[in-house]
Formats: C-alpha cells, sequence, structure tokens
C-alpha cells in the first residue's frame, strides 16, 4: 500500500487496517450495539467485530484517539522510534513518522512519514506505512 493510497483511507478504513496488522483476523462488522435498550445513549460510531476464536472485541478508535494511537507505536518499539511534530503555524498538519532503531537518516526525517489534520490520524497512518513496507 502506497503513501497516497493510505492517505485516502477513511476513519473507519485505518481501524480496520492497523487492526489487521496488530494480529486481528477476520475484522467485520458483526453487532452493533444496542445500548439504548437499557436506558443508555448509544456511543457514536459504537461497532463490535467477531474475531477468529469467536469471542467479540471493539476495535479501537486509532485515528481519533491518541492514546490508543501511541499504543501502535509502542507495539513497534522494539523495531522503531517515532517522532511526532506538532504544527508550527495554525492550520499546518501534524506530521509523524517511525525510523528504524539504531539509524537517524541523513536529513534527520524519520523514513515512513505521513501527515494529517489529528496527532493519532498521523500516527496511525505511518504505522500503517512502516508496517506495509515490512511485508
Amino acid at each position: 500500500m502506497t503513501k497516497d493510497e493510505i492517505i485516502k483511507l477513511s476513519d473507519k478504513e485505518l481501524r480496520i487496517k492497523a487492526a489487521e496488522l496488530l494480529g486481528w483476523k477476520d475484522i467485520y462488522e458483526a453487532k452493533i450495539c444496542y445500548p439504548w435498550l437499557f436506558g443508555l445513549p448509544p456511543p457514536d460510531g459504537h461497532r463490535r467485530v467477531e474475531n477468529l476464536a469467536g469471542s467479540q472485541d471493539e476495535v479501537p478508535d486509532y485515528p481519533n484517539d491518541i492514546a490508543v494511537a501511541m499504543d501502535l507505536a509502542l507495539s513497534i518499539g522494539d523495531r522503531y522510534w517515532m517522532e511526532l511534530h506538532t504544527p508550527f503555524r495554525v492550520g499546518n498538519p501534524f506530521s509523524a513518522g517511525f525510523t528504524p532503531l539504531g539509524t537517524a537518516g541523513w536529513n534527520g526525517r524519520p523514513d515512513n512519514r505521513c501527515e494529517a489534520d489529528r496527532p493519532a490520524r498521523a500516527i496511525t497512518r505511518a504505522f500503517i506505512l512502516t508496517m506495509e513496507g515490512e511485508s
């Protein structure tokens, strides 16, 4: 998958692709949770997926939640270092990238770098770009 293809992915597609690269199998929308049946409001985008073992798990919202996006970085922290840049000016994108450990790059920029309007989305895109390059 190229960088241009990754940039065109929707948030839902980014979530699924990142989960697949982490080892999730057979991800698909299996059931929609209906908490309002129990008097609770439904959370936005709440979906459950079924994994190979038959148990149901919720795919984390990698492109919108910085905490779980950092889990992506930690999952490959033994092989790559991550760099995250915040915008210098209002309207500029966030930039995240991963570089193999032991290298710094001749220009000081991460090898697998992606930009986005949110830091979590930039990390998710860079993670997918890095992992796709390994396969």
